[in-house]
């Protein structure tokens, strides 16, 4: 029975994702240690698998709330314990907090030799992960140490494998937060912007759980008050503060503290100093002494722009002290870490040698795989374009001797036939369509052949392919053309072809019997305009912005129940703007029509 306790209670503690935010979880802690001492009391072999999973949770829960000392202790046993059971995985990620639990007391040998001892085991068991997280470990030790070429060296090493490892968003989190972290600290600030972004996304700010939500924010926005980026700094502060202002760990001191820098980039020097105060008690409890020193910095420069000079000296010799107080706890592991340095420095050559060999040997991968897709676009490309040209040849013929039949009232003994011959080569050409713009929307972007296009040529040829759908629903399709005017612009051809086919197939769908659709072009001092013009069932202007999206629909439906693939207006875009041109659509609402305009530059 007491064994099934232990059991029961340890699925919950782990399986649980209150494991750090919920205090609730220290009564769960509590119980399962009670459970376990009476079952070693009663047992000659202990409850191992429950020692280990309760020392790392409560280790973690140490870790998250600032208390490292025990934390060190707690993951201590925790690794002993699961390297004893064979659990290579549990093991590795227990050196790892362990490791960081050490770092954070600036312990820097014991942080130093735990990663390295890390990293010997990962490599050991090809665990890239875990091998990931050693290297984060390793350049936050550097950064500590003010080593930035090294902190860059390692960082990127980090990243580098976390991306081997598909499966382990957890090791790609910590590699984005470290690698920008690592830019950010060295003036690359753009590509540390870029990269922290990245890490933004992938923290969903759904996801505030997440124990990287509050590192994502604190990285992007210090880096976006880098790039002068100031409103996004604000927006991501604000983000961050709302989910982490409570939360007594590293998370909530950053929330102050982001907060108060970003205010004072705003000039708002009162509400600065509020939060950058409140920043200081935190960081000075969690130990985060770069965000401390920035604020610290910070704090010296509000009190210098309000004249307050007593408060400018007190933080100045705060700076001072901070100064003393870190070369000393540095100077204290130095000699240790020059032993640990020289013997770490020939392991991670090698490791930098082996993480090329594998950057190349997938690189030349995926050139393999690009040049092979490149191939199969280009045939299915191909094979698209010459059924589409019979098809519409076919159907314009079938519509003509419709049409005669219908004009001269002659008997048409196989007119049903005939029908259902037109209705077949109408779907196949649907399919046709739908198949292109599938192959547009799914690759995004095409390799182009721009040559010199008259336009009013090729909406010409538009016009006349497209007639026969417009007779068929009783509508006249006209072309109106500014007059004595090279209208020309450098395109590609076909692609434009098929984006005008989309317009005019969409107006022709969307409007009814006796109507006008007008294709206009005319030209201004720098652009050509091509504008398709209908009378149609309109746009409301709530569906306006969407109707470029993938898969939009409109809630109005095409007249004659027409199908629609849902991608045309998408794929139109598309090509409009890899060609240097834009689209966008007009209507004053529903029942009033719609106008698509194509703006392209002149030759």
């Amino acid at each position: 029975m007491l064994s099934t306790n232990i059991n029961n209670l340890l699925y919950k503690v782990s399986q649980s994702n209150r494991a750090i935010h919920d205090e609730s979880l220290t009564a769960d802690l509590l119980l399962l240690r009670h459970h376990l001492l009476s079952y070693k009391s009663t047992h000659q072999n202990p409850h191992l698998i429950g020692e280990a999973e309760l020392a790392y949770l409560s280790g973690t829960v140490h870790e998250h709330h600032g208390r490292y000392g025990e934390a060190i202790k707690e993951f201590e046993v925790a690794s002993n314990l699961y390297k004893a059971l064979g659990n290579h995985h549990r093991y590795h990620s227990t050196l790892f907090h362990f490791g960081m639990a050490n770092l954070k007391s600036v312990r820097l040998y014991e942080a130093i030799t735990t990663f390295r001892a890390l990293l010997n085991s990962t490599l050991k068991q090809e665990d890239d992960s875990g091998t990931a997280k050693a290297f984060v470990g390793l350049a936050g030790v550097y950064g500590v140490m003010c080593e930035d070429d090294t902190l860059l060296r390692y960082s990127k090493l980090a990243l580098q494998y976390a991306q081997y490892d598909k499966d382990d968003l957890d090791s790609l989190k910590q590699a984005l937060g470290v690698r920008s972290a690592a830019l950010l600290l060295t003036g690359n600030n753009q590509e540390a912007f870029d990269l922290a972004i990245k890490f933004v996304e992938l923290v969903s700010e759904k996801n505030k759980e997440d124990l990287h939500f509050g590192w994502s924010r604190t990285i992007a926005a210090l880096a976006a008050l880098e790039i002068n980026r100031v409103d996004l700094a604000h927006q991501l502060a604000r983000e961050l503060f709302h989910s982490c202002r409570f939360d007594i760990s590293t998370a909530g001191a950053r929330a102050w503290a982001v907060m108060g820098l970003v205010q004072a980039r705003r000039n708002n020097v009162a509400d600065s100093l509020t939060y950058l105060l409140e920043a200081e008690k935190k960081l000075e409890v969690v130990k985060d002494p770069r965000l401390l020193y920035l604020v610290i910095e910070c704090l010296m420069e509000m009190y210098k722009r309000i004249g307050d000079w007593q408060n400018v000296a007190l933080y100045s010799e705060k700076l001072r002290e901070f100064h003393s107080r870190l070369l000393d706890k540095l100077s204290k592991n130095k000699a240790a870490l020059i032993r640990e340095v020289v013997i770490e420095e020939v392991a991670i050559i090698e490791q930098e040698k082996i993480a090329d060999q594998k950057i190349a040997a997938l690189e030349q991968e995926n050139r393999m795989l690009e040049t092979s897709i490149d191939n199969k676009r280009e045939v299915f490309q191909m094979i698209v374009h010459d059924l589409r040209n019979p098809l519409t040849i076919l159907n314009i013929n079938l519509g003509i001797i419709r049409r005669t039949i219908k004009a001269h009232k002659l008997s048409a003994p196989f007119s049903r036939q005939l029908t259902t011959i037109q209705n077949v080569i109408t779907r196949m050409q649907n399919q046709v369509d739908n198949l292109y713009h599938m192959s547009i929307s799914e690759i995004g972007e095409i390799p182009l052949n721009v040559v010199s296009t008259d336009l009013p040529e090729l909406v010409s040829k538009v016009r006349q392919n497209m007639n026969y759908l417009a007779i068929d629903k009783d509508i006249q399709l006209e072309m109106i053309a500014t007059e004595d005017l090279p209208l020309k612009s450098k395109v590609d051809r076909q692609l434009l072809e098929q984006a005008l086919i989309n317009l005019v197939s969409n107006a022709i769908k969307y409007s009814k019997a006796n109507t006008i659709i007008s294709i206009r072009l005319f030209c201004d001092e720098t652009s050509n305009v091509i504008k398709v013009v209908d009378q149609g069932i309109g746009i409301s202007s709530e569906e306006l912005p969407n109707l470029f999206k993938k898969f939009s629909r409109l809630t109005g439906r095409p007249t004659r129940n027409e199908t629609s693939s849902g991608l045309g207006l998408y794929v139109t875009k598309t090509v409009v703007e890899m060609m240097g041109g834009t689209v966008w659509a007009e209507s004053e609402g529903v029942d009033q029509g719609a106008s698509f305009i194509i703006q392209l530059p002149k030759e």
